[in-house]
């Protein structure tokens, strides 16, 4: 995770900036070290973890949160499908 703030803090200043992560990543500490450096971290919804999802209506209000989660389901599918049928490991 280290790397990844690294590489994202050398993006050009843009009005609006966004990153996608795994769901693993939907913790406290990780959301506000994205909100300080002004991107909005989008990462799907941890409700199962103790304390539930650091997520809150900042990011799930908006239009495009819900495109995104929808269009990473889409994205994720052919690599579960290879995975387990496909016998790609």
């Amino acid at each position: 995770m280290r790397c990844a703030k690294s590489l994202l803090v050398q993006l050009p200043s843009m009005k609006k900036r966004t990153v996608g992560v795994v769901k693993n990543d939907d913790t406290a500490g990780f959301i506000e070290d994205f909100r300080a450096m002004n991107i909005t971290p989008n990462v799907a919804q941890n409700s199962n973890r103790p304390g539930g999802s650091a997520i809150d209506g900042r990011t799930s209000r908006h239009e495009g949160y819900t495109v995104s989660q929808k269009t990473r389901k889409r994205v994720e599918e052919p690599f579960g499908w290879s995975k387990t049928v496909g016998l790609i490991r």
